[in-house]
């Protein structure tokens, strides 16, 4: 039976499979609501439209495509696209009358006068800034960066997924810091549904799971590796999601692998490590945790806000492969130590970083501030 009120979510793709999860807890925070999904490029616009080609085009010249990132990373970043999605999204919902809308990422703008709307992010383009890494030229124009700012000031509630975007926000885009709210996020791949084996701890294996190998440290990993194995010539490499060319001793590569698999080679791991250069978020630190791993990683974007050195890992600057190679040691060289800095890991995320937290702050913000629009 349909319920009289409904929600328009509004998303792009999966979100690294974080949109799936925010459906799910919609629907199980807002029962007395209807759900309705609408993909911006299956239910509102084509990526194949001609006029988004000659945008992106004339927004960035072949050059500034190259130079920063794919051709359609560069299409819903242009003023057409920002558009067109507002004028579609409008006319949906006026149709529908949605109670109030919902949209994770920032890349468009769906909302209008009369109707809330509530957007979750990982991100925003000029946290980009806060990385060593990360090079000022790779910025998107200004007039991208004041459509984005618009989207935030636009956003009845601004959620973010860390402390860092939040800070973002304010500092950046000039938000009201009444307008923005850490809610974090869960974990998409889970905990481990069997029992862990304790032994792992002292098998020396070291977990890389990440995509992009450049982005995520993947070279600096492995020349700590090598200085690794100086001391600790039994230590193993296990790299899951990529598959770089390298020639290494003791070292696995697996490849991409579906996201139900992953969770084996969290358990058979004593460490997981991933020295990233530039991380929105990174969502496997939270799996990781909720499979009690020790956690190696760069001291960027949200990893300080969960990786806490000496009590559940190590952080280390960007690129440091001599301090990344000594905190490998001393956790491989210590089980015990693994396993009392994976458990105070476990402990944190399941208290914080879950789906289910995550929806229940969702809920509490919102029913709040619908409430003090009626009450206006």
């Amino acid at each position: 039976m349909l319920k009289s009120k409904k929600i328009g979510f509004f998303k792009m793709g999966s979100f690294s499979h974080t949109n799936e999860k925010v459906k799910n807890i919609l629907i199980e925070n807002f029962p007395e609501y209807d759900i309705e999904v609408i993909d911006i490029w299956e239910d509102l616009i084509s990526i194949k439209n001609p006029l988004l080609w000659f945008a992106c085009f004339k927004d960035y010249f072949i050059s500034d495509l190259i130079k920063r990132r794919t051709f359609v990373d560069s299409v819903y970043r242009t003023e057409f696209f920002f558009r067109l999605v507002r004028e579609k999204a409008q006319q949906l919902i006026q149709q529908k009358g949605y109670e109030f809308t919902f949209q994770t990422q920032s890349f468009f703008d769906v909302s209008f006068p009369g109707i809330a709307n509530f957007l979750y992010t990982d991100h925003t383009h000029l946290a980009n800034l806060y990385y060593p890494a990360f090079s000022p030229k790779k910025l998107y124009p200004q007039k991208w960066i004041n459509l984005e700012k618009s989207v935030y000031n636009n956003a009845a509630i601004n959620f973010t997924m860390s402390n860092h975007v939040s800070k973002s926000m304010y500092e950046h885009y000039n938000c009201p810091k009444e307008k923005i709210c850490n809610v974090y996020v869960g974990s998409n791949a889970g905990s481990a549904k069997t029992k862990l084996n304790h032994e792992r701890y002292s098998k020396q294996n070291i977990l890389f799971l990440g995509v992009a190998w450049e982005r995520k440290g993947g070279p600096q990993l492995v020349e700590a590796f090598k200085k690794v194995r100086e001391t600790l010539p039994n230590a193993t490499l296990t790299i899951v999601g990529c598959s770089p060319e390298i020639d290494v001793k003791n070292c696995t590569i697996v490849g991409r692998i579906p996201l139900d698999q992953v969770n084996q080679y969290y358990q058979q791991a004593s460490v997981f490590c991933l020295p990233t250069r530039l991380e929105p978020f990174g969502i496997v630190f939270i799996e990781a945790f909720n499979n009690k791993l020790p956690i190696i990683a760069s001291n960027i974007g949200a990893i300080p806000d969960f990786v806490h050195s000496g009590e559940n890992g190590y952080t280390v600057d960007p690129d440091d492969i001599t301090a990344l190679a000594e905190c490998l040691t001393i956790l491989l060289s210590n089980p015990k130590m693994c396993e009392e800095f994976g458990s105070a890991g476990y402990q944190l995320i399941k208290n914080r970083y879950t789906w289910e937290a995550t929806g229940k702050r969702l809920r509490k913000e919102i029913t709040q501030h619908l409430t003090n629009m009626k009450g206006n």
